[in-house]
């Protein structure tokens, strides 16, 4: 099975003959995208059984299963004779379609459809995947999708509190100073749906700050439950998201959300809504910051250094319901991540909302790096 094709001309083997390549695999294996690419490459139409069929029931309407399964047959049938046909007429062949085995005991090309695993060179032009096409891990199949997130069934709760300047200021990269409010905010959420996480549980604190006179927040850590979105956080905002044992819910009219790090509640809020409440009373925080921070494999220093703005992040955004009333929030001592020390000494208000949401990308504010 070869993972390299040398050719002398377009599609011509060093014989004279014609060559086929073959693109085959599982379903979603990226059969179609690789059969493309090579076919736009070497200045080919790829040949697919889904063409034909896709024509045939765009002209005849036929719609139930099993008239699809027969001139899926037929359409295969169909496939095989227009590469014969190719074939015998010397000309070069790009096909793709999962049962192209007839052709594998020949000395026909064959591909397994996974780009990472193939580079070929036709007629002088190299495929694999384009290293400005590769954005995050595995290269052949990211672990995550990229933004924008479609993000439904969102039940957020917020308690405002005031802490310990000393507490904020133990957190805080020295590029930001605590303001002089010591307002904090720590916020519990459920999300039910979403396009690219799934459904998970989340709280987080954000601190009042000032970067180069401007005030907003910085958040200096996440807990949550999900497996896909930590990394994605991480990788693509900055955000320090960190895995937790999490529980959001509801006894009898206080919601509460509740983190566990090993075995202990590190955080939990708890909090009411029993009067209506509108969106303009729910203190702006500005600017939302993280520091996103990659280090070198070689260990000395850093890749990535920057401070990444998320008020922006969020757009067409829908609130079903918005509510205020008290609320109250608890950190205990954990040996990670230990925000202990943020005893509120006095309570702002809680709020909740239910809301819908896209989740798209971020700005970056400063690349120590590179400014």
């Amino acid at each position: 099975m070869p993972s390299k094709i040398e050719a002398c001309g377009v599609g011509l083997a060093s014989n004279g003959t014609a060559i086929l390549v073959i693109v085959t695999g599982a379903p979603c294996s990226g059969k179609t995208t690789l059969a493309a690419r090579i076919a736009e490459n070497v200045g080919l139409p790829p040949i697919t059984k889904d063409t034909v069929k896709e024509s045939v029931f765009d002209t005849m309407d036929w719609n139930d299963r099993e008239r699809s399964r027969r001139v899926g047959y037929a359409s295969l049938i169909a496939l095989f004779d227009l590469i014969e046909v190719r074939l015998g007429a010397g000309r070069p062949v790009v096909a793709e379609n999962a049962c192209l085995s007839r052709y594998l005991p020949t000395q026909h090309v064959y591909l397994p459809a996974s780009p990472a695993r193939c580079q070929i060179t036709l007629g002088g032009y190299l495929m694999a995947i384009p290293l400005n096409e590769i954005v995050t891990m595995p290269a052949y199949s990211p672990y995550y999708p990229m933004p924008p997130a479609r993000y439904r069934d969102v039940r957020i709760q917020q308690v405002f509190f005031r802490a310990d300047l000393s507490a904020i200021d133990r957190i805080l990269p020295e590029c930001f100073e605590p303001s002089e409010d010591g307002l904090c905010v720590a916020k519990g959420l459920s999300v039910g749906w979403c396009s690219s996480y799934g459904a998970f549980l989340e709280s987080a604190l954000s601190v009042s700050c000032t970067y180069q006179g401007q005030k907003g927040s910085f958040a200096p850590v996440a807990y949550l439950d999900s497996r896909s979105s930590i990394p994605a956080g991480r990788e693509i905002y900055g955000t320090p998201k960190v895995f937790a044992d999490m529980r959001v819910e509801m006894d009898e009219r206080v919601m509460y959300t509740e983190s566990r790090l090993a075995g202990t509640s590190a955080l939990t809020i708890r909090s009411t809504m029993h009067r209506e409440a509108d969106l303009e009373e729910i203190p702006g925080e500005g600017p939302s910051w993280w520091l996103k921070v990659i280090p070198k494999a070689s260990g000395d220093g850093v890749d990535v250094m920057q401070i990444i703005d998320g008020s922006n992040v969020v757009s067409d955004s829908k609130v079903h319901v918005c509510r205020a009333g008290d609320g109250v929030v608890e950190f205990n001592p954990v040996p990670t991540f230990d925000l202990s020390d943020f005893k509120p000494l006095e309570y702002y208000g809680a709020y909740y909302q239910e809301l819908e949401f896209t989740e798209g990308y971020a700005e970056i504010v400063h690349d120590f790096l590179t400014d």
